[in-house]
């Protein structure tokens, strides 16, 4: 060695070095051993060791960081990997919820049990600028024995109550009015950074706690759409209809005109639609096996199939809207429009009470309730509830007159119930039902619904349900073949939408009415329709979990951060090993365990030494230890000194 180094344990300086001003006065024990003692240090080891530790653990503590998160984001990103989506500043992923939250509380575990490791790698750093500055004489580099124990406090303590007590310990150093300032000892740049580091490390991990616990407290579980299996396509689902193209095109080649009007709906004969009448009613009454009638978030009637896969599909299907209001007020006795009745002068309107209600509507209802009215009482069109297709003004047809522009038809029905009755014989209204009610006959509304013929773009979750997607205008052919038999259910929609409007009922009557109403034209059309399959597939819904995306990046920065830290202090810490004078190298790890381990200073106050070489380079704290006897035992009381009462363990 081109250098000496005093040895703190027996005092001994090699020549080299003139250490002596620093050397503690040998003991009696140390006398002994003084003969055996060689002119210079053994050759410890060289620093590759000590080289490969602080690499090696500053890579396993950065990787240690970056873990966690990367298991996180492989579980949703990879496991997950065909049903992510990114809405409203949110991740939607079928990763169950306390699966993700388990993973990502591991990080915070992780980190805060970084600082002593860390504090420990960075002792090396301390003991390397320790070895350089001692060689260099550099004594402002130095530490003393009150700033060595701080320095030893901060290397094996990182909590808060270490940051505090450092502090105050510092405080106590830097006051003018402490006795520890007569010493002029300012503390070196080493303790400094050990105390910006621990500060920086233990207020870090409270951060990441922070955001982990924000992260945590956001994700929520619900159902996400899943993705779909291996293999499957829209060829294996037939849930879109279309109108049966081939059946329409051999009604129109037959003889009858009704035939290649209805598309086969009627075929000129007295039958009309008896033959087809049982599946409509089915279809009606969601009991058919081929087609079922479902309504979108808007009230749009659709046809499917009854049995939904368990997938989140796009498709299309003929469809029908309808717009009722109810005309009642305009129709009443002989007004045309400014009816005789006005809640005061009933008895005008009064026929008797076992009498039907006179019916006359204004033309501007576009609706001859009249006609249909007289057409029940002569008992040619059966009961009430009557209804019938009308034309642009307002006469009754047969078959559906459609608009050319907007592809409405438009249906008049007459309903008369005893539901909305109160059991007084005098004329009035049920609420905003438009039931107006009229003796012992019940109660009357006059309703003219507008029915759109369409062609929907529909989405379907088995969550949510069906949804609004696009429409176009049905042709006209598709229009009129929808809307053919509008009028015939009539009496099913009208039981369907019985008792609506009253009470705390939040939809009107019209609104129930018109809902049941297109479900019913579409249910009479339902045989004209051919499956088809989606115009697109996707996974089924199963139970996920949304984060929130600001915090789930934030999350990932930190574990970032808390590596680029760890890799930061690595680069340094290896500079300070290769700074240190080339013979010194060796004695880095050394010096590190005694500033790590407590074991060390023990066995320089009470221990007795071995006289084992490698005492001065070795890291492992037993190795300075002779075998103990009983009279090694130390006692803890206090005790009178040289220098007055102290407390301090000694040997009894």
């Amino acid at each position: 060695m081109q250098h000496g180094m005093q040895d703190v344990e027996t005092g001994f300086t090699p020549l080299a070095l003139d250490y002596h001003g620093l050397a503690q006065t040998p003991s009696l024990d140390e006398h002994k051993y003084r003969s055996h003692v060689p002119s210079a240090p053994p050759e410890p080891k060289g620093i590759a060791r000590t080289l490969f530790i602080v690499i090696l653990g500053g890579l396993a503590l950065a990787l240690a960081q970056l873990a966690v998160p990367a298991i996180l984001v492989a579980y949703i990103f990879v496991v997950h990997n065909g049903s992510i989506s990114v809405a409203n500043r949110a991740v939607y992923t079928t990763a169950p919820l306390g699966r993700v939250t388990a993973i990502a509380n591991f990080l915070e575990t992780v980190i805060s049990h970084t600082g002593p490791p860390a504090m420990a790698l960075w002792a090396y750093l301390v003991g390397a600028k320790w070895l350089r500055s001692s060689v260099k004489r550099d004594s402002k580099s130095l530490m003393t024995p009150v700033q060595y124990a701080l320095e030893m406090k901060l290397l094996n303590s990182a909590n808060l109550n270490s940051i505090f007590r450092a502090y105050r310990l510092r405080m106590k150093l830097d006051s003018s009015t402490r006795r520890f300032r007569k010493n002029g000892v300012a503390l070196p740049r080493s303790v400094k950074r050990t105390l910006s580091l621990l500060v920086w490390l233990t207020l870090w991990r409270y951060v990441v706690a922070g955001i982990n616990t924000a992260f945590q407290a956001t994700a929520i579980a619900g159902l996400v759409p899943d993705r779909l299996s291996s293999g499957v396509t829209t060829a294996y689902f037939t849930v879109g209809r279309a109108l049966n193209q081939t059946r329409c095109d051999a009604a129109t080649a037959s003889a009858s005109t009704r035939a290649a009007d209805s598309c086969g709906l009627e075929n000129g004969s007295n039958n009309v639609m008896f033959l087809y009448m049982p599946q409509a009613e089915r279809v009606l009454s969601n009991s058919s096996t081929v087609n079922s009638v479902a309504w979108l978030d808007d009230n749009t009637a659709i046809l499917t199939d009854p049995t939904l896969p368990d997938v989140r599909f796009t498709a299309s299907s003929p469809a029908i809207w309808s717009d009722c209001r109810t005309e009642t007020a305009l129709c009443l006795c002989e007004g045309y429009g400014n009816p005789v009745y006005d809640g005061v002068n009933a008895q005008t309107c009064d026929v008797g009470p076992e009498a039907w209600l006179a019916l006359d509507c204004a033309p501007s209802v576009r609706f001859n309730a009249t006609a249909l009215l007289n057409r029940v009482e002569s008992g040619n069109s059966g009961t009430f509830p009557a209804a019938s297709l009308l034309t642009a003004n307002g006469s009754l047809t047969s078959t559906p007159e459609v608009d050319p522009t907007t592809r409405t038809a438009s249906l008049g029905i007459i309903l008369v119930t005893p539901t909305y009755s109160d059991g007084v014989e005098d004329d009035n209204w049920a609420g905003s039902t438009g039931f107006f009610r009229h003796g012992h006959s019940g109660s009357w509304n006059v309703l003219v619904c507008d029915l759109w013929a369409s062609t929907v773009v529909y989405s379907y979750s088995p969550s949510t349900g069906f949804s609004y997607v696009s429409r176009q205008p049905a042709s006209p052919e598709l229009a009129k073949y929808l809307t053919y038999h509008a009028d015939v259910g009539i009496q099913a929609v009208a039981q369907l939408a019985e008792g609506a409007g009253l009470g705390n009922s939040s939809a009107s009557y019209v609104d129930v009415f018109g809902r049941h109403l297109s479900k019913s034209v579409l249910s009479m059309a339902s045989v004209l329709m051919t499956p088809t399959a989606p115009i697109s597939v996707s996974g089924g819904d199963v139970l996920g979990t949304g984060l929130n995306l600001p915090l789930f990046l934030a999350y990932l920065a930190t574990s970032v951060v808390s590596a680029l830290t760890i890799l930061f202090m690595t680069v340094f810490i290896v500079a300070a090993c290769l700074g240190t004078p080339r013979d010194l190298r060796p004695f880095v790890k050394p010096v590190q365990a005694r500033l790590t381990d407590s074991t060390f200073l023990a066995n320089w106050l009470y221990g007795k030494c071995t006289t084992h070489p490698k005492r001065i380079y070795s890291d492992e704290p037993l190795d300075l230890f002779e075998p103990e006897q009983e009279s090694e035992r130390l006692a803890i009381e206090p005790r009178v000194d040289g220098y007055g009462w102290s407390l301090r363990p000694s040997r009894l």
